[in-house]
């Protein structure tokens, strides 16, 4: 049984969106985005992750729609433009907040990542320079791990680089990645291994009804 690699491993825990709420998108307020602050005496602009969570959340329930508004819609112009701001915002600011680069960099990688959703072009490479540049840094982290995994293997086409990335992220606890791993090893043609990493998810989340069903494949294979 071929694996079917969900949309986004990484937000498993979200609620799918009501389709026609989310395609009803609406420009949303940018002015609790960014805040200035006082360090060492000088100011600086940072930026209301808690806030940029919300906005991202808000794109991404609209992008995950299946049929969108015609190009041209209020909505979807919308989208654009908010999501187009908020690249901008995230650019600048990796220039000249290093300090906060790693977060910055995560959710830049989960915006161009929604990027494709919106149907913008090489959104997919530019989430996989972030993440890179993450790891490169910061070689154990998570959430990076579990993002990168998933991009080399759902679409990237690369299940076998996948691996590595997404055992780290299993190995600090995302138990997203274990349904990945399942997946993963299924298409590399090792099933003991994928049952194993199936099981493990599914002891956790005993109601995921794709990965039971591809569970239940690869045992009976």
């Amino acid at each position: 049984m071929s694996p079917q690699f969900p949309a986004s491993a990484t937000q498993v825990d979200q609620p799918q969106p009501d389709a026609a709420a989310a395609s009803v998108y609406r420009a949303q307020d940018m002015y609790p985005l960014l805040r200035c602050c006082s360090c060492s005496g000088s100011r600086r602009l940072s930026v209301n992750l808690s806030y940029f969570d919300t906005l991202l959340a808000a794109l991404q329930a609209h992008a995950a729609v299946p049929q969108h508004p015609c190009a041209s819609s209020e909505p979807r112009q919308a989208a654009l433009a908010d999501y187009l701001y908020l690249e901008r915002v995230l650019d600048h600011l990796l220039q000249i907040a290093p300090a906060d680069a790693v977060q910055l960099r995560l959710r830049a990688a989960q915006l161009a990542l929604l990027g494709s959703g919106l149907r913008l072009p090489r959104r997919d490479q530019r989430a996989r320079t972030h993440l890179e540049t993450l790891l490169a840094a910061v070689p154990d982290h998570p959430q990076a791990n579990l993002q990168y995994g998933e991009l080399l293997a759902t679409r990237a086409g690369q299940p076998q680089a996948a691996v590595v990335p997404l055992q780290r992220a299993f190995g600090k606890g995302l138990d997203a990645a274990a349904r990945l791993l399942g997946e993963v090893f299924a298409v590399l043609g090792r099933p003991r291994k994928a049952r194993r990493y199936l099981q493990q998810y599914l002891d956790g989340r005993p109601d995921d009804a794709a990965a039971r069903a591809l569970l239940a494949g690869l045992a009976a294979g």
